[in-house]
């Protein structure tokens, strides 16, 4: 380990939250709040673990913000990529939060924190690395996301952002790797500046593990073949360099991906069918791929939709050849052919490794079985004439001569029946002359022993015949002859006859070494197998290494088209996943548009909840909002806000997500569950619709709601799409519906409008000269409802008959419109709340109805509180007017008494 890297770190106040660190020259790591400092001596075995780094699986994320400028790169050691911004992205100074406003505004309403966050969930990093010179509101945030996801958030100096000598010194194979490095090293002094210093950081800190690590003598497998390691620092740990993308991606930050069910939040419970055969999140829908790259991948492509018309319209191309019907039989095969796929990284890092055992050559002829079965089902596809898609690239750059031919040589080399038997990597007969000569005479050895041994016991029987004759009647037993490995072959003779053996003349035997029960002897004869045959079990290990080298190194010339096919594979299972889930749940193919405001789906579903019900009833969206670039839309009548009003519990929250899933579904490239839907490509999806609540959250419901709809509206744009519920609730009656109505008339004026959709039952603010049904850009639905002849919404405390079947029915369906009531108590009714309380209830709410003073009405005493009250009135009289002096000589009984009959 450098000096430099071992010299001291001088620290202030590390208790909750970082403040200073001075002389950053060493790396700090936190854990569960706590500073560890690289040097330290205390508890080196507590954190023995903390230093720990498997470089086969780490991922590791660099993130910087300098000068106005936020730069990241993430280095994946299981497929050995690097990948960087394409260029700095520049800070919005305007949405960055203040120091002095840390406490008081949400630290994630920004795009720095949104896209930051986004890098994070997406990548589930094993360890991030941050400089030791970030600003507070921005490292509390990262190390808020790393504590969320159990990643290691380590501090390091600053000079290791600024060492790009490693960077510049990568030695990187492929004519794209080279573009791209060239690319970044040459525009570094004007747009990757913060970027490239976090590669440096990345190349730096693999560097000072190698180092930790350099001189460790570490347990590795007996099957470990190893080569010649000739290879620079770097060149086993990036294969390939490639773009962060985040140009072409719609931004969801965590608030709408937890609204929407992206991914699971809760897990299923008993036995219940319905609960079975449902589905609680969108990942859980589309899990149906098997390897562990395609789940990755999935939850990037769950994580980063599309907002590139031409790249979503590629994977409906795929999906929509999959489910031609002339495709049907091989669609079949395909799904199934497709499932359990091995990794191709996966394996390769371990040929690399020299860490092959027999599942992993199992996984390479696996993989190449499955390659070669889905390259002829995808040839036998009736493809489109779409160019460009994944299918036409399997089919026209994969080579499946190559493919056959290391499958040959692997199925050659190793004899995987026999293997599984016996549990070990088995060569097959035939492929080395050397090893069959070996393996012929080992498995002829016990015969060859057996002779020894019996020369062996008529040499001892002349010698000792004379000596002791029950000894060698018995010699059989006493004297034999043994192979080891690296010792060779010795005779064995029992202790037993140690005492005849030392008297006897001539007997030039060696002993090498000896047990309680045996002396293992080296004589002439043993010599000569020595010399004839050697370490025959060593030569067979050795000649075995050697093939299985040669297959390796076979493989590995072939490790680019390997994990190149792995990929296409990956994505292929993908998509065959939402191919099946297109056909088995009905979606449809949406038309997605790129410059207009619209928002068309007739009788659209929603993708989660329709997987736990028979008949889900369908819901249609129009929203109209004429080009995103019409400063004046709202002078052409168009709209771009809907308002949902209506009874509780009568389906505003699902159509709210269900609108926004479709939208979603869409521009991950999925067919969407509608019978026709027209989709203005979304930027953004924005919610204000679940309170983030946590225990480390010590903010009130309201104020949680209020900074989720402050970060929605300040980062809106014309393309974006914002999903409110009923925001303004938790606040008292005049200031909830002030804002909710103020909030939807502002944007209504707006010119660069998004698209909303928003649901309240503030019933006030759609009265005169508020929120008409004529205002401009706002379009009214309500939820449906059926009232029973027998309720009296007007005057329900007038039904004598209490009936459960009695009241209201919720048809599940939006129309034009707006509700006037929320039907609250009813609902309640029907939840249990008691029955008293609802009458009680009824009769205030028909009070308000009806404009009667409230306070005034129930400070009136009923009929029965008046008599009561006279009944009290005549008692309190006849008491004082008792002359309590007249009774000093009745007894206590008798007082008892005669109050008993006043109270009376």
């Amino acid at each position: 380990m450098s000096s430099e890297w071992n010299s001291s770190v001088s620290r202030t106040n590390w208790e909750v939250n970082r403040e200073v660190v001075l002389q950053d020259e060493g790396t700090v790591l936190l854990n569960n709040g706590k500073a560890i400092h690289e040097g330290d001596n205390n508890d080196e075995e507590d954190n023995a673990d903390l230093f720990s780094f498997d470089y086969d699986e780490e991922v590791v994320i660099s993130i910087d913000l300098s000068a106005g400028k936020f730069g990241c790169s993430i280095l994946d050691y299981h497929t050995k990529s690097l990948r960087v911004l394409n260029k700095d992205y520049v800070v919005n100074k305007s949405t960055i939060t203040s120091h002095d406003l840390i406490d008081e505004v949400d630290p994630s309403a920004n795009d720095i924190s949104m896209l930051t966050g986004l890098l994070i969930m997406e990548v589930n990093p094993t360890v991030c690395l941050v400089p030791v010179r970030l600003e507070d509101w921005i490292f509390e945030y990262i190390k808020t996301k790393c504590n969320e996801i159990h990643c290691r958030l380590e501090l390091l100096p600053i000079n290791c952002f600024k060492k790009w000598s490693p960077l510049q010194s990568l030695q990187l194979k492929g004519h794209d790797n080279l573009i791209i490095l060239n690319d970044l090293l040459s525009n570094s002094r004007f747009t990757t500046t913060v970027t490239l210093g976090t590669v440096a950081c990345i190349l730096v800190n693999h560097e000072q593990h190698a180092q930790l690590d350099e001189g460790n003598d570490s347990t590795v497998s007996n099957n470990i073949i190893r080569g010649r390691q000739t290879k620079s620092l770097y060149e086993d740990v990036i294969h390939n360099i490639g773009y962060i993308d985040i140009k072409d991606r719609m931004v969801l930050d965590e608030n709408a991906m937890s609204a929407l069910n992206i991914f699971p939040t809760a897990h299923k419970l008993g036995h219940d069918k319905m609960m079975k055969n449902g589905f609680l999140s969108i990942f859980e829908l589309f899990n149906q791929v098997s390897s562990d790259y395609a789940k990755r991948m999935l939850k990037s492509w769950l994580f980063n939709p599309l907002t590139n018309r031409e790249q979503i319209e590629k994977r409906y191309s795929i999906i929509r050849t999959l489910l031609d019907r002339q495709n049907a039989i091989i669609f079949n095969d395909l799904t199934q052919s497709i499932k359990r796929c091995p990794d191709a990284f996966g394996f390769i890092n371990q040929l690399r490794s020299g860490k092959s055992t027999l599942r992993t050559w199992s996984k390479v002829a696996g993989f190449l079985e499955k390659g070669i079965a889905i390259f002829k089902l995808v040839s036998s596809l009736k493809l489109s004439s779409d160019e460009g898609n994944i299918l036409h690239d399997i089919k026209n750059k994969v080579d499946l001569s190559a493919l056959k031919e290391c499958l040959r040589k692997v199925e050659t080399v190793i004899d995987f029946d026999t293997s599984k038997d016996t549990k070990t990597l088995t060569i097959n007969t035939g492929v080395d002359k050397r090893l069959d000569e070996c393996r012929n005479i080992y498995n002829h050895l016990e015969k060859i022993l057996l002779e020894v041994a019996r020369e062996t016991q008529g040499f001892l029987l002349n010698v000792l015949h004379q000596t002791n004759r029950r000894i060698t009647k018995n010699l059989e037993k006493l004297v034999n002859a043994i192979y080891i490995p690296q010792l060779g072959y010795l005779v064995t003779v029992s202790t037993l006859l140690e005492p005849f053996l030392v008297n006897t003349p001539d007997l030039e035997w060696e002993e090498i070494f000896r047990s309680s029960d045996n002396i293992y002897f080296k004589n002439e004869k043993v010599l000569e197998l020595d010399e004839t045959y050697g370490d025959i079990y060593g030569a067979i290990s050795d000649y075995e290494i050697e093939v299985l080298f040669s297959l390796q190194e076979q493989i590995l010339r072939m490790k680019n088209q390997l994990t190149a096919y792995n990929i296409l594979l990956s994505e292929l299972e993908i998509l065959v996943s939402f191919a099946q889930v297109s056909a088995e749940r009905n979606y449809v193919e949406p038309q997605l548009v790129e410059n207009d405001c619209i928002l068309d789906i007739v009788n659209g579903r929603h993708a989660l909840y329709e997987t736990f019900l028979s008949n889900y009833i369908p819901n249609s969206t129009i929203i109209d909002g004429g080009l995103f670039s019409e400063l004046s839309w709202r002078k052409h009548n168009k709209e771009r806000i809907i308002i949902v009003t209506g009874a509780n519990s009568s389906g505003k929250s699902v159509y709210l997500t269900q609108n926004g899933l479709i939208v979603y579904l869409a521009q991950i490239g999925c067919f969407v569950p509608a019978e026709r839907a027209k989709i203005g490509i979304v930027d953004k999806i924005l919610t204000r619709i679940r309170t983030q609540e946590t225990l480390y959250k010590t903010q009130s419901s309201f104020l949680l709601d209020s900074q989720q709809m402050a970060k929605s509206l300040s980062l809106a744009t014309e393309r974006s799409l914002i999903l409110v519920d009923e925001y303004g609730k938790g606040t008292d009656i005049l200031d909830g519906p002030s804002l909710f109505g103020s909030i939807m008339v502002n944007m209504a004026m707006s010119e660069r409008c998004p698209r909303i959709i928003a649901c309240t039952h503030f019933h006030e603010l759609f009265n005169e000269n508020v929120i008409t049904e004529h205002i401009q850009g706002i379009k009214h639905y309500c939820t449906d409802i059926l009232i029973s002849q027998n309720y009296n919404h007007i005057d329900p405390v007038q039904n004598k008959e209490d009936h459960e079947s009695e009241g209201i029915t919720f048809l599940f369906k939006i129309k034009k419109g707006i509700s006037k009531q929320s039907f609250g108590i009813y609902c309640a009714k029907v939840c249990g709340l008691n029955k008293s309380i609802v009458r009680r209830a009824e009769e205030l709410s028909n009070l308000i109805n009806r404009g009667d003073d409230v306070v005034q009405h129930c400070g009136k005493l009923t009929e029965k509180e008046m008599q009561e009250f006279q009944k009290n009135q005549e008692i309190v009289k006849k008491f004082l007017s008792w002359d309590l002096d007249l009774e000093t000589s009745t007894t206590s009984e008798n007082l008892r008494l005669k109050l008993k009959n006043l109270l009376r």
